[in-house]
């Protein structure tokens, strides 16, 4: 936290220093979204970073208890969880950074349309152009919540079908079990439940969610490049015309 409240400070510092043509060529709505969003990111990474570590531990804990259990069994249900996790991780995990890029224009496009309209607002007053200009940013809004409705939808789907995945590799698990010519009992159902239901955690969820944070392109790629033609972090603090402030660069 004490990290993304620095960062945001800084940024706002240094949206006072910029020199008319940078602040010119700075995105008002790519602002807003890196200090809504992408600076947010920072009270999740410390804690996301853990699950590279956590998360393989996890997974061997409960493959060797689940072969422990159902002996070769295991392999069915942990290879059915792989197959139905990770083509699923990728297909959604594109469709999202996809909705993600979109609601990232629409929302710089919505608050630079408010941005022309404040600065405006004498002019459209005296020729009563409310009316007009309020269906241009209902447009812009209804552009943007249409965009955010359909993230929404992929992560629902996302969300939901893990509790299919889950009931559908313990019936493998169970099916190959009996297959095998092992009496199924209620113990071997009711132990290998919460392994899978961990194997599925680790897989679907901790791993993706530390290897998603572990990857810098989105927040500090903005970071860096918000002041047009400056591309890094560090670039963008020494950016701007007028003097910088010694205390950014120690």
């Amino acid at each position: 936290m004490r990290v993304r409240v620095s960062v945001s400070t800084l940024v706002y510092r240094k949206m006072l220093k910029l020199n008319k043509q940078s602040l010119g060529e700075t995105a008002a709505g790519k602002v807003v979204n890196l200090l809504a969003n992408d600076v947010s990111r920072f009270d999740f990474v410390t804690i996301a970073l853990h699950y590279f570590w956590i998360a393989p531990i996890q997974v061997i804990l409960a493959s060797y208890f689940m072969w422990r259990s159902v002996g070769v069994a295991a392999f069915a249900g942990i290879v059915s969880m792989l197959l139905f996790t990770l083509p699923l991780q990728i297909v959604m995990g594109k469709l999202s950074s996809k909705f993600r890029g979109k609601v990232a224009v629409r929302t710089d496009a919505r608050v630079r349309l408010m941005n022309e309209i404040i600065s405006g607002i004498q002019v459209i007053k005296m020729y009563a152009w409310e009316k007009p200009f309020e269906k241009l940013v209902s447009l812009a809004r209804l552009s943007e919540v249409g965009k955010i409705r359909a993230a929404n939808y992929v992560r629902a789907v996302f969300m939901s079908s893990m509790v299919f995945v889950e009931r559908t590799t313990l019936f493998l698990t169970l099916i190959t079990f009996v297959l095998l010519d092992n009496p199924l009992t209620s113990d071997i159902t009711y132990t290998i439940s919460p392994y899978l239901s961990t194997l599925q955690m680790a897989l679907a969820i901790f791993l993706p969610l530390a290897i998603q944070m572990s990857i810098p392109t989105i927040s500090y790629s903005d970071v860096g490049g918000m002041s047009g033609f400056h591309q890094t972090f560090a670039r963008f603090f020494n950016a701007g015309g007028g003097e910088t402030d010694q205390h950014y660069k120690n």
